[in-house]
């Protein structure tokens, strides 16, 4: 009850100065400034809005941004290499077909190997064509042991 006290005290001060004010400057000066703060309190509400609106944004983009960010974690010994994930194949190497880091699809070469390597689904590029191929795989680190 104790921490009501000074709230109540407080209101009965807000309210006797609010008293006094009107009968000091007269109840149309009170009712001036009344119109002055409905207004700022109307654009404070608008601008509240408008914040909660962009709170919601960007919570939104946030969450969406999270779910990319799960999506793209490396899993089962994966490596990142140039703009594209490469998965132990079992026997100490990788296989020999990029996944894209993006939406984790296969990513293909064209005209002979002389094209990027381009995602099947969303067409993210990675960094090297078809011919250097061989070599990127050769470039990767070891496969951690603890894949499969």
């Amino acid at each position: 009850m104790l921490t009501n006290e000074p709230h109540r005290f407080g209101l009965l001060r807000t309210l006797t100065d609010a008293f006094l004010t009107f009968k000091r400057v007269g109840p149309h000066a009170v009712m001036d400034n009344i119109d002055l703060l409905v207004a700022h309190l109307d654009v404070a509400n608008q601008k509240v809005a408008e914040l909660e609106t962009k709170y919601r944004e960007l919570s939104d983009h946030a969450a969406e941004l999270e779910r990319k960010l799960t999506a793209r974690r490396l899993t089962n010994g994966q490596t990142e290499y140039f703009n594209a994930r490469f998965e132990p194949d079992g026997r100490g190497g990788y296989k020999n077909q990029p996944i894209c880091p993006l939406c984790l699809h296969v990513m293909r070469s064209d005209r002979g190997g002389k094209d990027y390597f381009k995602c099947t689904k969303c067409g993210e590029e990675a960094y090297f064509s078809g011919a250097d191929l061989p070599e990127v795989i050769s470039e990767l680190p070891a496969p951690s042991s603890s894949a499969g």
